[in-house]
Parts: C-alpha cells; sequence; structure tokens
C-alpha cells in the first residue's frame, strides 16, 4: 500500500506483518464506503462484502473501482430476499447466507483462512449485528470474535460502522478512525480522526479530507518546497482577454479566470502559513516577466530585495528581470544607486514613495512594458506609514488603475489594523490558512468554499494544485 490520499499512520498500520481490525465510523455522507475502498485500492488481495446494499450499485456508485476488485472478490451478504433486476450483473457476485451472527465469522473463517495477505472490508457491520440478533447475547461477545478472527488468521479487517455512537468494539479493535463534517466559517470541513491505532505512533490525530469526484484524499501536513528547478517552466497566456493569469491555472479556474484587468486583489496570509504565500507570489512574478511584462513591488518584512531576485534567478535570466523589475525597499545610507537601479528606497512619507512608484512605472512603459503588476505587501507599508495615509494612498491607486491593463496585488498578514478597510476596496479578497497542518485557501470576497492546497513537481518545478473541499 502507498499513497498519500490515505494517512501515512493508517498506511503504516495495515502494512504490519500481523492481523489488524480498523473501524471506521461517522455520521451518514461522511465518505466511510469511500474511505475504505481506497484502502482496498492499496491492499495486496482486496475483499468487499456488502451486508448493507446490492453488490451491483458498488459499481455504479464507485466505477473507478472496477480497476482492482472485481466480481469474484464482492460477497453478497445482504441476505436479501428479492430477485436480481433484469440484467444485473448479481449472479457474478459470491453470496454469503448466515443464520446468525457466529455463523457469518465462521464463514469469513473459513473462507479466507487460506488466501493469501486478504484486506476485507465488512460494510457495514452494524447490519451484520442487527440480523437475527438474540436479545440476550450481548455485542460484546460477537465484538470479540471478530477481533479473535482477526489475530488467528492475520487477516487486515476493515469494519464500517454506521453507528458514530461509542460500542464496545471501540475498545476492542486495533484502530479506530471517525470520519467528520463540520463548518468551518460557514464553509464546509471533512476530517477524519485517528482516534487510536495499537501499536503504530500517531503523529497527526486529524486530518482534513475531501470527496471530490467520489475518492477518499486526505491532505498531509503542508511544507513550503522549493525544490531545485530541473526546467524552466513554460509561460501561462492569459485564460480571457479581459483577465490576466496569477501563474497558476488552477488558481485562475479559481477565479474564474484569473484577476481581472484594472482590478485590485488582496491576498490574506494566515498565522502559522509561513513561506507558503511564496508558492503563490514567485509564480505571478515569474508568469509576468517572462511574458515581458513589468513589474513594481514593495516586498514583504523579512524578503529583501537581492534575497527575493536571487529566488527569481532560477526561473528567468538575471539581464531579463533586472530591466523589467523596480522593487521599493528600506535602504542603508551607503546605498548607490547607480549599482543596483532596479532597487528604489522607500521614502519617509508615503504620499512620496506612491508618487515615485508611478514615475518609475511609467519608464517601465516608456521601455516598452505596457501591462504592469503592482504588488505592495501592506505588512511593510504598515511598518512604514500611519494607517490614513497607507489607505489614501492605495484608494488614489485603485481609482486612478482601474479600467488599465494593469493589475495590483497586496498580500496582508491575518490581524493586521487595516484588513477590514482595505478589503472593502478589493475586487478579490481571498486567505490562505491552515486546516488540520494542511494548506488550504477561499475567497472571502467573493465568497467560495475550501480549496486544498498541493505541490505538483511532475514537470520539474514547483506548481500547485488546488482540490475542493467537498
Amino acid at each position: 500500500m502507498s499513497s498519500n490520499a490515505i494517512p501515512s499512520e493508517i498506511l503504516e498500520a495495515l502494512n504490519k506483518p500481523f492481523g489488524f481490525a480498523l473501524l471506521i465510523k461517522g455520521m451518514a455522507g461522511t465518505g466511510k464506503t469511500t474511505f475504505a475502498l481506497e484502502i482496498l485500492k492499496r491492499a495486496k488481495n482486496p475483499i468487499y462484502i456488502s451486508t448493507r446494499v446490492s453488490p451491483e450499485f458498488l459499481y455504479e456508485q464507485f466505477p473507478w473501482v472496477k480497476e482492482f476488485l472485481p466480481p469474484s472478490n464482492i460477497y453478497d451478504a445482504t441476505q436479501t430476499f428479492f430477485p436480481a433486476m433484469p440484467g444485473a450483473q448479481a449472479k457474478r457476485f459470491q453470496v454469503f447466507k448466515y443464520n446468525n451472527v457466529p455463523n457469518f465469522i465462521e464463514i469469513i473463517f473459513e473462507h479466507f483462512q487460506g488466501e493469501e495477505e486478504p484486506t476485507i472490508v465488512i460494510d457495514s457491520w452494524d447490519a451484520v449485528i442487527g440480523y437475527k440478533y438474540p436479545e440476550t447475547v450481548q455485542e460484546e461477545r460477537f465484538s470479540n470474535l471478530i477481533t479473535e478472527l482477526v489475530r488467528k488468521t492475520n487477516i487486515k479487517l476493515i469494519l464500517v460502522a454506521e453507528n458514530p455512537e461509542t460500542s464496545f468494539l471501540d475498545y476492542i479493535v486495533d484502530g479506530l478512525v471517525i470520519n467528520r463534517d463540520i463548518r468551518i466559517k460557514n464553509r464546509r470541513v471533512r476530517v477524519v480522526e485517528i482516534v487510536k491505532l495499537r501499536s503504530i505512533r500517531i503523529n497527526q490525530p486529524y486530518y482534513t479530507y475531501t470527496l471530490e469526484s467520489g475518492r477518499f484524499k486526505a491532505f498531509p501536513r503542508y511544507q513550503f518546497q522549493f525544490s531545485s528547478i530541473l526546467i524552466r517552466p513554460e509561460p501561462i497566456p492569459d485564460p480571457h482577454k479581459e483577465f490576466v493569469s496569477t501563474g497558476i491555472p488552477d488558481l485562475d479556474n479559481f477565479f474564474g479566470g484569473g484577476y481581472k484587468k484594472g482590478s485590485f486583489n488582496l491576498m490574506e496570509v494566515a498565522h502559522g502559513v509561513g513561506d507558503g504565500f511564496l508558492n503563490f507570489i514567485i509564480p505571478l512574478f515569474v508568469n509576468f516577466l517572462i511574458l515581458g511584462r513589468g513589474i513594481v513591488s514593495i516586498l514583504p518584512e523579512g524578503y529583501s530585495t537581492s534575497r527575493f531576485s536571487s529566488i527569481l534567478e532560477n526561473f528567468i535570466d538575471k539581464n531579463q528581470y533586472l530591466q523589467q523589475l523596480i522593487s521599493f525597499d528600506r535602504l542603508s545610507e551607503d546605498y548607490k544607486p547607480e549599482k543596483t537601479p532596479f532597487i528604489q528606497p522607500l521614502n519617509s512619507k508615503a504620499g512620496s514613495t506612491f508618487k515615485n512608484i508611478w514615475n518609475k512605472a511609467a519608464l517601465l512603459k516608456e521601455k516598452g512594458y505596457n501591462q504592469l503588476l503592482y504588488y505592495f505587501s501592506i505588512d511593510k507599508l504598515e511598518n512604514m506609514y500611519e494607517e490614513n495615509e497607507i489607505l489614501k494612498e492605495l484608494s488614489d491607486h485603485i481609482a486612478y488603475f482601474r479600467g488599465t491593463e494593469d493589475i495590483t496585488v497586496a498580500s496582508i498578514r491575518e490581524g493586521q489594523p487595516s484588513i477590514e478597510k482595505i478589503s472593502h476596496m478589493t475586487d478579490i479578497h481571498w486567505k490562505m490558512r491552515l486546516l488540520n497542518k494542511a494548506l488550504a485557501i477561499y475567497s472571502i470576497q467573493p465568497e467560495s468554499e475550501f480549496q486544498m492546497v498541493t505541490n505538483d513537481t511532475s514537470k520539474g518545478y514547483v506548481t500547485l494544485k488546488l482540490t475542493p473541499l467537498v
């Protein structure tokens, strides 16, 4: 078994050379069956036993399981007395008939004890317990029988439970996970909680997951990745004549076409994201430069122009970006503009700085760079100027560049004083934050659901993939 779609701790537990019983619980609609099937996809010998619905519906609801789960590995234990519908595939599935729960366990033991490394899903265990269940016999007896079966046969057993309430079975299985569907800021978040895994260290007890396209995918801890560049990225053209690409195709789609020309766009960065925001800024800068456009920027605190330009050299020739980029920064008294003309000083007054920004932008236009990106870091501006000064200059800037070919992108840290007032000026206000250590983004203006962020290095450089959290 191997895939980051499944929490690594669960894969580790199921790869142990001994029997293991895993219980998956959760409310209806939380993807318990989808989760169990994703585990089966990675098993050497997958077996699915349906106790709730006719197995032919498994192929209808989850057509992707046909790749790894043939009819001979699907067992019908629904105990239904209705004949198969005309044209149904039910006859290809094996049928389990049992009289009671001990008989059900006995059949499993006899049928699979000779199988090589079987991983068996029983979906659901509640249906087994509920069938011809004598009131005088306790559930504990059957739960003990099923775990004893696992230990004697070295079977990997996945039990799907429809009842999310605590039961005796929770205490005796080797592993327990609970699927939850919660709301954060009125947006859906799916969380799988790893309650216990016997003999396995749980480094991350909570994972965010999605059921996009009918598949279960958990998202591990996000790590900012700036890998060595094997090949330089190809330019990404603007998706539409009215929009400018963000440099990330999935982000263009999320914004309905990218950043609209003449727009003001605010990127908010929550606590804990760290350098993760660079994976959104770097592609934007690089794509603008590759397409032969100009950039005027005020970089975030902690990122000097010289440090940032050294990052850009991995993607684009230095002689090229020196002609297209002008960056405003705090400069020491011994600064010599003739040595680094692409670096300009931040003045003591916000008005003077923005006047200088517009003058330098005009010079870039004279050079033939007719479309510009203005990037402003609000945290650096707030450390330099009064809030009212910043708001006035930004307001004037936004009003002046409405209707032009240029775009403005500003980044702001969560909790900064001016965030609410600036947000009211935006065309797009979006935010990145961590959900159970995984990186997510969502749009505040206009409102959207969460999108989970992962790195993709398949093309030889890092780009980002967005997956809807559904």
